[in-house]
């Protein structure tokens, strides 16, 4: 469910933002399947994804969960990322995620084929409802945690999550800084950009 912070680095690329996306559904999948540009949005996605698996917020967060959320440990702290990364995009840029999620609603244009149907369907919802502009606010992220129940995406209710992230705000936000510093550091280790993600650095295993 982490979707701004793979998005920071992906645009203003559709290719790659689109690798993104399909890396976010959790599809099985080959990357030699896909266009050299979707191998390195899926790449982008997978990278950031074992950034944070490994990383001490994880053990954090894990200790603020109760016994029912413990186990989508990643998940929720994936969700808190997000909504401090669009609190971060909307103080950077003065004009909130509008322009920036619009690639995101957009990245399937011409990309249909390569789409299976729960994508399609993720897709379909992020458009119509624009369900990235407003998790900014606490009451944004409830209703796109709401959002995720009701179309079927996640089978388990997240919302209990929203008051560990109020009780334990700040620290999360700190937590935030951190490790998106680190995502930058690992960008720059690697020598890649927004623009050039190599899609063998962070190989896929089929």
């Amino acid at each position: 469910m982490n979707y701004l912070v793979s998005l920071s680095f992906s645009q203003p690329h559709k290719e790659i933002t689109f690798g993104c996306l399909i890396a976010e559904t959790g599809r099985s999948t080959r990357l030699h399947d896909f266009d050299y540009g979707i191998q390195r949005g899926i790449n982008l996605h997978l990278a950031i994804r074992k950034l944070l698996e490994n990383h001490p917020i994880a053990a954090k967060n894990a200790k603020r969960m109760s016994a029912l959320l413990l186990k989508h440990n990643l998940e929720i702290l994936e969700v808190y990322l997000d909504h401090f990364m669009a609190l971060h995009w909307k103080t950077q840029t003065g004009n909130g995620l509008t322009d920036a999620t619009q690639l995101l609603y957009k990245c399937h244009e011409g990309l249909e084929d390569t789409m299976h149907a729960k994508l399609r369907k993720v897709q379909e919802k992020l458009v119509q409802e624009k369900w990235l502009d407003d998790i900014s606010s606490i009451a944004g992220l409830n209703q796109y945690l709401k959002r995720y129940i009701k179309f079927g995406f996640c089978r388990i209710d997240f919302t209990p999550s929203i008051p560990i992230l109020m009780e334990h705000y700040e620290d999360l936000r700190k937590d935030f800084e951190w490790f998106y510093g680190d995502v930058c550091k690992l960008m720059s280790e690697n020598h890649q950009t927004s623009t050039v993600m190599n899609a063998e650095t962070y190989p896929l295993v089929s």
